[in-house]
């Protein structure tokens, strides 16, 4: 190897190189006027040595720009924010922040002062919807379908849809104030509820995940008695 030849290692720069040719030019011209080395021979050899370290110096110094190059081109990729989420006001149900409808029980989510005063209107509103607010649109609307489906028709003026969303509210209420950490409490799906003559909820069994005194995460089953939208008893087991 060139470098070997003139007693370098890879480490070597272009400066480093030039001086030890001149040093090892003066040795051999030396040792040819001694009549120690072959002057045709030895000439070849070290002109040879010569340019190969040239080579060699040339090439790494051209490889060191295009790997800074490359470096310096290189894009650093924008972090990926993690989207928001909210608890939803009337079950506790975990809902993004741009949600317009809670996918648990249908509520309409509330939105804070700054997004309610920045939030379109018409037919701009109806343009601005991006595809997450579609998704939860109609999800809401599938789930507001297939509870008013479960309750019998309407009487008077009062729909049973709403009686039956004010009837969960206040029995939801009536829950969180007997928890040891009622603001973390998460309401599952409502199991079942009973139904008087005239339509009027009576009773409405469910589950809910709350801390104890101690921190833990339980669940617990409630069954609320109701009477109007009134609730008349509440059991946590």
């Amino acid at each position: 190897m060139s470098l070997k030849y003139l007693g370098l290692d890879l480490n070597a720069t272009s400066e480093s190189i030039e001086q030890a040719i001149t040093k090892r030019s003066a040795e051999l011209r030396a040792a040819i006027a001694r009549g120690e080395r072959d002057g045709q021979h030895s000439t070849a050899e070290f002109t040879r040595h010569c340019a190969g370290a040239r080579r060699w110096a040339s090439e790494h110094a051209e490889f060191a720009e295009q790997r800074a190059a490359k470096l310096a081109a290189v894009v650093v990729p924008m972090p990926v924010l993690a989207p928001a989420f909210t608890a939803c006001t009337a079950c506790q149900h975990r809902i993004s922040v741009d949600a317009s409808f809670c996918p648990n029980c249908g509520h309409p989510a509330k939105q804070s002062t700054a997004n309610a005063a920045s939030t379109p209107t018409g037919k701009d509103k109806r343009q601005s919807l991006n595809g997450a607010q579609l998704i939860f649109l109609m999800v809401g609307g599938v789930l507001l379908l297939g509870m008013c489906s479960q309750l019998p028709s309407s009487t008077g003026t009062q729909s049973n849809s709403g009686y039956w969303y004010g009837a969960k509210s206040a029995c939801h209420d009536a829950v969180r104030v007997r928890l040891k950490a009622p603001a973390g409490a998460v309401f599952g799906p409502i199991d079942e509820y009973g139904n008087s003559g005239n339509n009027e909820v009576r009773e409405i069994r469910g589950s809910v995940d709350s801390q104890n005194g101690f921190g833990a995460t339980l669940r617990a089953q409630y069954v609320c008695s109701v009477s109007g939208q009134s609730i008349t008893g509440v059991q946590i087991n």
